[in-house]
């Protein structure tokens, strides 16, 4: 039996985070990672006894994704003992787990004797007992430094990070009082048979979408250029079912692969915002599908509606998370530029519905 079978025999199940392209799976084959002071932060592996651990460690990977491509170590760590499950993952071993640095192999261990083993021989291994998972994640991108009581940037970080937070309103409403009723939604009103055209759900651009008394419906026409006048067979508008049809404009989710329409000039189909407002607009979808935590079914579709970029639902998520009431939630989250109405209206949106999993999916797009 060679070196490397033997290391699969002891390893029993291996979780690999954040392997190229972001990848995370499990394995009961050897992986090696480069160790050391000056290594990647990624990929990081977990060693753990059986699948059912595997699987839980598993549950992380909407994190590691958001972990690579936060930018920098600081933002890497916050996330890393923020977000959704850096306290429940391998909560049984909540006493310690052992992160292992720089050893004969490196990654994070549930058992003292495994990881013992890893650094045997090794001289001047970085290990340590830490826990719960977010903080042993932490320890190793960071090569042990997030645990260096002689960092004080660290140590701040880390402290704020860890203290108990305040229940959401969400959980005290669910104690406390029935669930509200949902709110009702409005059914559309169909545009008269021959009247004045109905109100657009929103305003378009010259020339992109308007109303044809002669068809009764909305038409598509492109924007004027100065380029020569076109002929008659090229100026008749295209009518607005034909080009609404495509699931781009038919439903809420369409699939990755799909081709979406582009318009053209003129037409807009969404903006890319900040907290500080429009950073982008597109004439085509241009949806990042990365799960972000939840703020509630309501909320979720309120930001992705408005194109809020991943930095800044991650922001949301973390103010509503530590707010205690309206007031509280609406004076942080303006200090990074959202106006006070639309924050109002994300807490009503966020109490009325709160969150029901961990992390958001793709409502809209």
């Amino acid at each position: 039996m060679t070196q490397a079978d033997n290391a699969d025999k002891k390893a029993g199940w291996l979780v690999v985070l954040g392997d190229k392209g972001g990848k995370c799976y499990k394995t009961q084959r050897h992986f090696f990672v480069k160790g050391g002071k000056w290594s990647a932060p990624f990929p990081v592996v977990v060693y753990v006894s059986t699948e059912e651990e595997a699987n839980d460690v598993l549950s992380f990977e909407p994190a590691i994704r958001l972990m690579m491509r936060a930018e920098g170590l600081q933002e890497k760590v916050r996330l890393a003992m923020s977000l959704p499950g850096w306290d429940t993952v391998l909560g049984e071993y909540n006493d310690g787990m052992y992160p292992v640095v720089h050893g004969q192999r490196c990654g994070i261990y549930t058992q003292y004797n495994d990881a013992v083993e890893s650094v045997n021989f090794t001289e001047r291994p970085i290990w340590r007992k830490v826990a719960p998972f977010g903080r042993a994640l932490a320890y190793m991108i960071t090569k042990g430094e997030s645990e260096k009581s002689t960092n004080k940037d660290w140590q701040d970080l880390l402290e704020s990070l860890s203290q108990v937070r305040v229940s959401s309103p969400v959980q005290r409403a669910a104690s406390q009082a029935p669930s509200p009723a949902p709110v009702p939604v409005p059914t559309p009103t169909p545009p008269p048979a021959l009247s004045a055209p109905p109100t657009t759900p929103k305003k378009l651009q010259p020339g992109s979408v308007r109303w044809s008394a002669a068809e009764q419906d909305y038409v598509f026409s492109a924007p004027t250029s100065r380029s020569p006048a076109p002929t008659p067979a090229t100026s008749q508008a295209v009518p607005a079912a034909d080009i609404f049809e495509d699931a781009t404009f038919n439903e809420y989710v369409f699939p990755p692969m799909h081709q979406a329409v582009n318009m053209g000039p003129g037409f807009v189909y969404q903006h890319v915002r900040t907290l500080r407002g429009i950073k982008s607009t597109h004439s085509a979808p241009v949806a990042d599908r990365l799960a972000t935590p939840s703020c509630g079914p309501a909320a979720d579709i309120y930001l992705q509606a408005l194109g809020y970029d991943v930095e800044a639902k991650l922001t949301v998520a973390r103010e509503l998370q530590a707010a205690v009431e309206m007031g509280d939630f609406v004076r942080k989250i303006c200090s990074y530029g959202l106006p006070a109405l639309e924050a109002k209206y994300i807490w009503y949106l966020y109490e009325s519905d709160g969150p029901q999993t961990y992390w958001s999916y793709t409502h809209i797009m």
